[in-house]
């Protein structure tokens, strides 16, 4: 098509606009546009008269149709260029006159956000498609006030309108009028002193939009960012700063006052200014750094790269709270974010200009970061404590080994020292610490829980709770520990360890966290240092050897987590003292654990010194100290790549009986020596039972020579009690003769006929057989009685011989049987109950050998039968728990003993109780009486399915179940009592219908006499 076919299509529609002023015209004219591509430069001037002209027209027109003339015009300019000065400034002061009429600092409210948005994309089109000839003309100071009002035009619409995408493209605009991202004739250096004289204006508007409401979008605070970035680079960039003051005399006075000179003084004198909005943009107040999005945290750091190298010398003032960011992000959660800050920190290092004085400039920041870290900690908000903690962090991982040369200050180091113990101070004032106790069952939990580097216990400082803050500042030890110098680093906390109880446990946690820096691979450092040598094994030995022989210092190890209630114990400790305690006695724990992981399988040799210590510490009441003490353990079998804590100790176990047994003889001295023993018991295998045999024997010795210390008694009694509930745990005793002998009792109501028949016939033939026994042994002569002597003095020699190749866990349990039979009667009821408890397992553990079990059995028996009697109901609980599994394990033996001297009592017990427990309420639930009740009811039917009671008894018992099935019983009562009607009913079902029967008559005769209304 030539341009004379392409003018005749375009005339008829440009005509018809100039007649017509419509909508339809102007989106047919688009159209042709749009088509168009070849001659559209040559006919650009005729095809944009008709739409200057509607523009300009003093009538008003409508919004909608002034949005299709500027698209139209916007359209054409993006396909040609702007040629023409003249067209270029009648369009480009238009856009602006309609926009802000009154060049003023507020834009045109009566026009619409489409309008406005269609002026601003035209004029940022119409800048970037303007020739190189008339950019230049852009910038001439006679053109300085048109683009001053379209600079205050545009600020104003980003700063005050609420549309995101007009105040994205309005920043846009902004930076199109600066040439971003050209390549023309214009130099930066031209476009700056140009927009120098708009510095001020453009720098507080953008300012106040990044710091504006965070409900304006990511995109506008992004865009405002690059935007104040890079009128500040191009304004005050150290390149375009001029030596001398060059003034130029052709333009005239009034124009003369709107250009700036780029002088190194008005430069100083800018950047003074700038350097508010920098502190105002970089503070955590504000939330800028702290944003949520990531794009923004991004746009921070590259703002802050673009300016620390392109003005370098101007902005020099700016240079620290700039590299404080940078530094802070370094420790942020998003990895986009910290590869950005890495980045620019790397550059800032190898820059020529920064990197000399970097060095200098973080210590001195880095001072005054300790200084007025501890102030921060106790009265400012967590974000602040956390941006300061990142900046320790950082500023330590950009010094790297440097930082070693800063310690040996002693003012520095004296203040970062103190700075960390006085942030790290633990809230000791929590009851709960005290109060938390190991229960009285296995820790398969604190196993599983230890079982990988993580740690158990939660602490609780005192300036902070957040996590985050915990793991920066363990962080920043770690670090110190990994760059600094280790001995002048723990000699100065160790100091501080020593000089009294305020900080101790603050150094203890530094301390081991600077042990374990040791261990931190290089890849997980962000900053690599090629000055950094690791510490060699010896050395490393050399540093444990010495903490521990601190850490196990009996002054530091040896404290009390409870008050001891023994008469020679005369000091009572608070409970912020004891707390304190149990915290440091976690602590030091931690740190063997710590030790551990520095040197993995070299710690071995170190397990003769600390495995016995943590074992004892592992027996402690208080649970907080009691999972440090596991967690220890765990963290060693890892370390030292033990298959787990029964193999650390039995393949430890030689020297750790040979210490027990040493400490357990002189009792007074070393009292926590059981405790180890326990330990080792509780978690030990079957391969320690005759390692740990004579040790026990010591034990029952002990119990003779302390039977009036409480306290003793109760810590020998358990020790005894982890060997019985050992032993059965390492040797199960088979039950499935009992278990068949039930199901068969279960199953015995059920007859045939048939089986009538045979069990008389086979009763007959027994006769027979009994009655021919006993004619025989008549006819026996008086010699056989000598004999018969003979042969039993031979079954007792026998006897004794089988009893001495009884495996050695039978004789230990044997021997703690018997001499429970002492300890039975003892004065403290939590001694008794653990005592019954012992005699339960202890019976369980034997009764595969009956003639061990019955002899014991038979002197544990008046004692036992005492406890149903005891004043203390818990007592008495335990004491039918514990006949119960005797019946269990005995059978018939102890039938007849039951029956004489248990039942009676059960019974009697039973129908006092009932008559309470009738009238009682609801609170009557939480009784130790109700307590007893329940056991003995709902127990009572498998007891009697264990031990076949005579008609009598069972009469008896059934007599007083029977006034528990009363309405006004508990309802917990009542069930039991039926469950064990159930079970009596399987043994003797004829005596249960007889009772019941009796029951109901009597209840239907009190119902006959009762009168009705």
């Amino acid at each position: 098509m030539s341009v004379e076919e392409a003018f005749a299509r375009f005339q008829p529609v440009c005509v018809r606009l100039m007649k017509e002023q419509t909508r339809d015209v102007i989106q047919e004219l688009l159209v042709l546009a749009q088509q168009e591509n070849r001659h559209l430069q040559q006919m650009q001037e005729y095809i944009l008269f008709p739409l200057r002209f509607i523009w300009k027209q003093t009538k008003k027109i409508n919004d909608q149709l002034l949005c299709d003339v500027i698209t139209c015009i916007t359209a054409i300019i993006k396909k040609t260029e702007v040629q023409k000065w003249e067209m270029f400034q009648d369009i480009f002061t238009g856009l602006w006159i309609l926009l802000n009429p009154k060049a003023n600092s507020s834009v045109n409210v009566d026009i619409s956000e489409e309008l406005k948005l269609v002026s601003v994309d035209c004029a940022a089109i119409l800048v970037k498609r303007a020739t190189n000839n008339v950019q230049q003309e852009i910038y001439n100071v006679q053109f300085l006030p048109v683009l001053g009002h379209a600079v205050s035009s545009l600020l104003a619409i980003a700063e005050n309108e609420q549309n995101r995408s007009l105040k994205v493209q309005a920043l846009n605009s902004l930076m199109s009028l600066a040439l971003v991202d050209q390549k023309g004739s214009v130099s930066k250096r031209h476009t700056g002193d140009t927009f120098a004289s708009f510095l001020p204006g453009i720098s507080l508007s953008l300012c106040k939009v990044i710091t504006g409401d965070i409900k304006q979008g990511t995109a506008v605070i992004v865009k405002a960012l690059e935007a104040w970035t890079y009128f500040i680079s191009l304004v005050l960039s150290d390149q375009f700063i001029l030596k001398e003051n060059n003034t130029k005399n052709e333009e005239d006075d009034k124009l003369k006052s709107l250009v700036v000179m780029r002088t190194e003084t008005w430069a100083d004198n800018a950047a003074s200014k700038v350097q508010l909005l920098v502190d105002r943009i970089m503070s955590v107040s504000v939330s800028v750094t702290n944003h949520p999005n990531w794009k923004v945290r991004v746009a921070i750091i590259e703002s802050a790269h673009t300016i620390l190298l392109q003005c370098t010398t101007t902005m020099q003032r700016c240079r620290s709270t700039l590299l404080n960011t940078v530094v802070e992000l370094m420790s942020d959660d998003y990895s986009a974010v910290v590869s950005k800050a890495a980045t620019t920190l790397q550059a800032v290092k190898s820059d020529k200009t920064l990197g000399p004085s970097l060095q200098y400039l973080l210590k001195e920041n880095l001072y005054e970061l300790t200084t007025a870290l501890p102030r921060v900690m106790q009265s400012s908000g967590d974000e602040e404590k956390v941006s300061r903690l990142n900046l320790f962090n950082g500023y330590i991982q950009l010094l790297g080994p440097d930082i070693s040369s800063l310690l040996s200050s002693s003012s520095h180091l004296h203040r970062l020292s103190y700075a960390l113990v006085q942030v790290l101070e633990m809230d000791c004032k929590d009851v709960k610490i005290l109060e938390s106790r190991m229960p009285d069952t296995d820790t398969a939990a604190l196993l599983d829980c230890a079982s990988t580097p993580a740690q158990c216990i939660t602490k609780h400082f005192k300036h902070f709770h957040d996590e985050k803050i915990h793991k920066q500042l363990i962080s920043v030890c770690q670090l110190l520990g990994y760059y600094g110098e280790i001995q002048v680093l723990l000699d100065c906390f160790l100091d501080i360890l020593q000089q009294g109880t305020i900080y101790r446990k603050q150094a203890i946690l530094v301390i081991n966290e600077i042990v374990l820096g040791l261990t931190i691979e290089v890849e997980d450092v962000k900053f690599s240092h090629s000055l950094l040598s690791r510490r060699n094994t010896h050395e490393l030995f050399e540093v444990v050897r010495m903490m521990e022989d601190i850490y196990l210092c009996d002054t530091y190890f040896d404290v009390p987590v409870v008050n001891v209630t023994a008469p020679q114990s005369m000091k009572s400790y608070s409970v912020p003292e004891l707390n304190s305690n149990v915290y440091q006695l976690c602590l030091l724990l931690e740190g063997f654990g710590v030790f551990s992981k520095v040197l993995k399988a070299d710690f071995k040799p170190h397990l003769m010194d600390v495995l016995y210590a943590v074992l004892e510490k592992a027996g402690s009441e208080n649970s907080l100290v009691c999972q440090s003490a596991y967690q220890t353990l765990n963290q060693i079998c890892y370390n030292c790549h033990y298959k787990s804590i029964e193999d650390l100790l039995y393949k430890n176990s030689d020297y750790l009986v040979n210490s027990i047994s040493l400490k357990i003889r002189n009792l007074t001295r070393y009292p926590n020596a059981p405790l180890v023993l326990q330990v080792i018991l509780k978690h030990g295998d079957e391969k320690l039972v005759p390692l740990v045999e004579d040790t026990v024997c010591e034990v029952l010795g002990l119990l003779d020579s302390h039977h009036a210390n409480r306290n003793y008694m109760y810590i020998l009694v358990k020790v005894l009690y982890y060997l019985v509930d050992a032993v059965n745990r390492w040797y199960p005793a088979t039950t499935k003769e009992n278990h068949e002998d039930f199901s068969i009792k279960d199953d015995s109501y059920k007859t045939t006929p048939e089986q009538v028949k045979t069990f008389f016939i086979e009763y007959h033939q027994n006769k027979k057989q009994s009655e021919e026994i006993s004619l025989n042994k008549n006819n026996e002569t008086v010699d056989d009685i000598g004999v018969d002597d003979d042969i039993d003095i031979d079954n007792d020699d026998t006897a004794e011989e089988t009893k001495k190749d009884l495996p050695v866990h039978v004789k230990l349990v044997n021997m703690v049987l018997e001499r429970c039979v002492h300890i039975v009667s003892t004065n403290s009821p939590v001694l008794r109950i653990l005592v019954l408890d012992t005699i339960a397992r202890g019976c369980q553990v034997l009764q595969t050998h009956q003639d061990i079990l019955l002899p014991v059995i038979h002197k544990l028996w008046p004692p036992l039968v005492q406890r149903f009697t005891d004043k203390e109901l818990l007592v008495t609980i335990k004491a039918f728990e514990t006949l119960f599994v005797i019946t269990s394990t005995c059978g018939d033996f102890v039938r007849e003993r039951i029956l004489k001297d248990i039942v009676p009592k059960l019974v009697d017990f039973l129908q006092k109780q009932s008559t309470i427990s009738s009238k009682c309420g609801p609170g009557y639930k939480f009784t130790v009486a109700f307590k007893y009740q329940k056991t003995v009811l709902s127990k009572l039917g498998d007891l009697l399915n264990q031990v076949n009671f005579n008609e009598c008894s069972l009469i008896s018992l059934l007599s007083v179940c029977s006034s528990y099935l009363s309405v006004h019983q508990p309802k917990h009562l009542q069930q039991a009592t039926k469950n064990s009607m159930i079970e009596i009913s399987k043994v003797n079902p004829d005596i249960v219908w007889y009772k019941f029967t009796r029951l109901n008559k009597l209840l239907m005769s009190v119902l006959a006499r009762t009168p009705r209304h």
